[in-house]
């Protein structure tokens, strides 16, 4: 009884050669598409990281911003019709070093008196060293501290535009002016440990008191 024996043949070095290199291209790949996926991944974290900062430094702005103007004797006076001049003083201005500030005063306690009689209820924001620093007191009170993380991110612009109208009135008890106040407040920073991640948010604000002159 005689036996066959199938000859088997193995794999060439030039078809091992070329399933390697497929096998490479494909590993390549792979590892290029999951390194640009963390890419991405850090890029959008690190940008959602200075929107949040950004955005907790223009809400503590604005919710204050919102309640400037605020006097209990002012809101007394015009529910009695007597239309007399506000108290309150110039909401926005801009310092002699070139920085954009805003100091704001608003009766926090409503009892009529500020900011005079009263320091702690002037409320203050400025542009300052990269950062923006807030105040509780008037020019000779208080001190200055950073609103945002000054090792986290540096803020590059802060500025203020003043979209006020202002509009005539005239009543039995005469002539006056009402003061619509609005501002627009754009506030641009970047990441300390990178500069390249940069962020602008703009933010318009309405006063909730008119300005009664």
């Amino acid at each position: 009884m005689s036996m066959k024996f199938s000859r088997q043949r193995g794999v060439g070095l030039v078809e091992l050669m070329i399933s390697l290199v497929i096998g490479m291209i494909v590993i390549a790949g792979a590892l290029s598409m999951v390194s640009s996926t963390f890419g991405a991944n850090a890029s959008q974290m690190k940008m959602s990281r200075l929107n949040n900062e950004l955005r907790m430094a223009m809400s503590s702005i604005t919710r204050d911003m919102r309640r400037t103007g605020y006097n209990n004797w002012t809101i007394a006076q015009l529910e009695a019709g007597v239309y007399t001049p506000s108290p309150q003083p110039t909401s926005v201005f801009t310092d002699t070093s070139g920085s954009e500030s805003v100091v704001m005063h608003y009766d926090e306690d409503a009892d009529g008196d500020y900011p005079a009689t009263e320091p702690t209820e002037t409320y203050s924001f400025r542009f300052n060293n990269n950062t923006i620093e807030a105040k509780i007191g008037t020019a000779t009170t208080g001190s200055w501290s950073a609103i945002v993380d000054p090792s986290v991110i540096q803020i590059t612009a802060f500025s203020i535009e003043n979209l006020s109208q202002v509009l005539a009135k005239t009543t039995t008890s005469g002539a006056f002016d009402v003061t619509l106040p609005m501002y627009s407040i754009t506030i641009t920073g970047s990441l300390v440990k990178d500069p390249t991640v940069v962020r602008t948010i703009q933010e318009t604000v309405r006063l909730r008191n008119v300005i009664v002159s």
